[in-house]
């Protein structure tokens, strides 16, 4: 089957992120066709398909928030994509009563912080945050030179994230799925409701860039083996 005859993929990125982010675990993809998808201003979950165009039948993989669009997404038309593949992602980032998050106090120190220096937020406690725990300059510094600017964008972005519940449309997707998060991720606890997740060690909220040669390992079974686990409701 050449190139052309397989599945599209689609890379959906985090917050303040563009999405050649992905770009050291998308060489490891290069056999499929591949999409990479800035995220728009995102004021209403209705406006997430008509404002982001992916191809039929395409495999999404979504990390951060947009493993929460592509959650949104596919929930919005089941049967319309391949699968979906999570990348240290949650359909709900803030914590409520059972639900594991960012507290409240968390979130709004962000809202502060980015509203009065947004570039510092992303360039320095952001991109150190993503590639905590390596020690690695060059992941910081790839963080790093992918952050965005777009304030407006950026500002709906970080409220859709602070305040988006999805977890209804997350426990009725129909999509094949698989979830790869991290035992010490600092946005995303590792108690979450959800037993069928493949955890990482030692792989922060970056786990895909931390420890590719896993992820890929996950990623490829689940694309190219029929068989092989997925949760699909």
């Amino acid at each position: 089957m050449n190139k052309l005859q397989k599945k599209p993929i689609v890379f959906l990125p985090g917050w303040g992120l563009s999405p050649y982010i992905f770009k050291p675990l998308a060489k490891h993809l290069e056999d499929h066709p591949q999409y990479f998808m800035h995220l728009p201003a995102l004021d209403t979950q209705k406006q997430l398909h008509q404002q982001i165009c992916i191809p039929n039948d395409s495999i999404l993989i979504g990390w951060s928030l947009g493993g929460l669009i592509a959650t949104l997404i596919c929930a919005n038309e089941p049967y319309r994509f391949s699968k979906l593949i999570l990348l240290n992602s949650t359909p709900k980032f803030v914590a409520e009563c059972q639900w594991p998050g960012i507290s409240t106090e968390q979130s709004q120190k962000f809202l502060t912080q980015f509203e009065q220096n947004p570039s510092h937020l992303l360039t320095e406690y952001f991109a150190k945050l993503c590639a905590w725990p390596s020690k690695d300059k060059r992941l910081h510094q790839h963080i790093k030179q992918h952050t965005l600017e777009n304030k407006a964008r950026l500002e709906s972005q970080l409220h859709f994230l602070l305040n988006t519940d999805a977890r209804s449309e997350y426990y009725q997707l129909k999509t094949p799925r698989l979830e790869i998060r991290s035992l010490d991720d600092p946005l995303i606890p590792s108690n979450h409701p959800n037993l069928q997740c493949h955890h990482i060690l030692a792989g922060g909220h970056s786990s895909f860039l931390n420890h590719i040669e896993q992820c890929i390992g996950y990623i490829r079974r689940f694309i190219d083996e029929p068989s092989y686990y997925s949760k699909s409701i």
